[in-house]
């Protein structure tokens, strides 16, 4: 990796990490595992510390590369008592996900969206959708994905951004949490599992080197207001997203509205 690289990842304030924060909003939810029992959400962080994957869609090059990322850690995870568990929204994917190997650990399902509406996570609009998914970060981080053989497809909603969120165990609340603001932004490997209670300096932050210099642009942006660019003002603005209340678009509009585009070829 070049040192500019290097040196933009250590500069980054990436991500907002709190002490003791109350995840009370997750309190009464309940999904779903994949053998269709209920489970619910604060159980699973009654006697660990939890890093909790809330996915966007399981046919994302992107969702399937940076799953496959923490999945390679889970014996650093293990040593330290810590479970990754993930969640997703829809069954559309599920299979090929699972049979791709691009996650390792415990998957859930919740297909009312209680968990991406109570943590607040963004739901595109048709325009920003499509504009994140032909910019120019979206097509360098799925052509790095490529490269390691990890492909894609269209199917499922993909208007939906996810989040990575670190859990104390019991009443000890959020020690980490991030939300996407665009597909090809990642967390930081090492945030993550300095989170969970590791030494940072034991891992190494391996998303594709196009989306750290994005990442670090909105990060600023979200830090200092000065700092936004036009293009990170413009793709979070109002005008071009929903949070996940919305029911304003479907995997329908986003299968429909591709037709022409290949990113994913």
């Amino acid at each position: 990796m070049a040192p500019s690289i290097l040196k933009s990842m250590k500069s980054m304030k990436n991500i907002k990490v709190f002490k003791k924060k109350k995840p009370q909003f997750l309190e009464g939810i309940m999904i779903q595992s994949l053998t269709g029992d209920s489970v619910l959400i604060t159980d699973l962080w009654a006697g660990n510390t939890v890093i909790l994957k809330v996915l966007r869609r399981f046919g994302c090059p992107l969702c399937r590369y940076e799953s496959r990322l923490l999945s390679n850690l889970k014996p650093y995870f293990d040593e330290l008592n810590v479970r990754l568990i993930g969640i997703g929204f829809e069954e559309v994917g599920l299979q090929e996900f699972l049979d791709g190997k691009y996650w390792e650990w415990e998957l859930f399902l919740d297909t009312d969206r209680t968990v991406h509406k109570a943590l607040g996570l963004v739901k595109y609009g048709i325009v920003a959708g499509l504009a994140d998914l032909v910019s120019s970060a979206s097509r360098k981080a799925v052509s790095a994905a490529l490269k390691l053989g990890i492909k894609g497809n269209f199917d499922g909603d993909g208007f939906q951004l996810g989040g990575t969120f670190v859990v104390g165990p019991g009443n000890t609340g959020l020690l980490y949490e991030y939300r996407q603001t665009a597909a090809a932004i990642y967390p930081s490997i090492k945030d993550l599992f300095a989170a969970a209670g590791g030494n940072p300096d034991l891992v190494q932050d391996m998303a594709p080197e196009e989306c750290i210099f994005y990442q670090e642009s909105m990060y600023s942006a979200s830090t200092d207001p000065s700092l936004a660019t036009s293009k990170a003002t413009s793709i979070t603005s109002s005008k071009y997203y929903t949070n996940s209340d919305s029911e304003s678009d479907d995997g329908d509009d986003f299968t429909d509205a591709l037709d022409d585009i290949s990113v994913y070829s």
